[in-house]
């Protein structure tokens, strides 16, 4: 998919001779059509549920409701304005082994690298059986978690790495992916304390956040490591 949505983006950019922000739009749109909105609805879920809930009940059965609240439209809005934004200010892609830049590139890994928390919460957290309407297609991700062993996560992890490694080198990637998990924990966390594990709806939610921490890296990451090194030979 990220592949995809690049190739969407440099051709509107290039091809077209459009900005980088209509690219970006033109790209976010055929996501959600191709994918039918999947994460993006356990975002909206989540928010209604976790925004409006005061208990485990009340939260599960807000999340279970296939009606959208203000809390889901709220995260929806703000989760699409974001993404649009990141990209169309990462600009026109430049490939380069080791050292991409522009939309490009980060859209192929932030589509990558944010995919990574769900196989780590489904191995690391409980997951609740889920009731409504999308009880049956979510049944078998009780299961999952016997089918997500370590030795898959780590091979997920991996791959991962290597596919960010490719394009911002070594420390960029390493940075990323531990960026990623560290969300995913946090929202693990979060998962634990109010649901007692995670569902379907809150590992899309997962993804979404962590697409946007990903793509909030990449955009800032020159003045992070400008940054790093000012205070290092603050030290000196």
């Amino acid at each position: 998919l990220g592949l995809m949505y690049a190739v969407v983006f440099d051709f509107v950019n290039v091809s077209l001779d459009l900005p980088s922000s209509i690219a970006a739009s033109f790209l976010v749109s055929m996501g959600l059509y191709m994918t039918g909105c999947f994460h993006e609805d356990g975002l909206a879920d989540s928010a209604d549920g976790l925004g409006g809930g005061w208990s485990k009940s009340q939260i599960l059965k807000i999340m279970t409701d296939s009606r959208v609240g203000t809390f889901g439209c709220a995260a929806l809005g703000m989760f699409l304005l974001i993404k649009v934004q990141l990209l169309g200010a990462l600009g026109a892609s430049h490939w380069q082994l080791y050292d991409c830049s522009g939309a490009g590139p980060a859209i192929i890994v932030s589509q990558t690298i944010a995919r990574l928390s769900a196989p780590y919460l489904i191995r690391t957290r409980d997951y609740i059986a889920e009731v409504g309407p999308k009880s049956p297609f979510y049944v078998f991700m009780v299961e999952a978690k016997y089918l997500v062993s370590w030795g898959r996560l780590v091979i997920a992890t991996s791959f991962s790495l290597a596919l960010a490694c490719v394009m911002y080198g070594p420390i960029v990637s390493m940075a990323l992916i531990t960026v990623v998990l560290l969300v995913a924990h946090l929202m693990g966390n979060k998962g634990d304390y109010l649901l007692g594990g995670v569902m379907g709806d809150f590992l899309g939610s997962t993804i979404c956040v962590c697409e946007i921490a990903a793509l909030t890296f990449i955009s800032a990451r020159s003045g992070i490591i400008a940054t790093y090194i000012s205070i290092c030979d603050e030290f000196d």
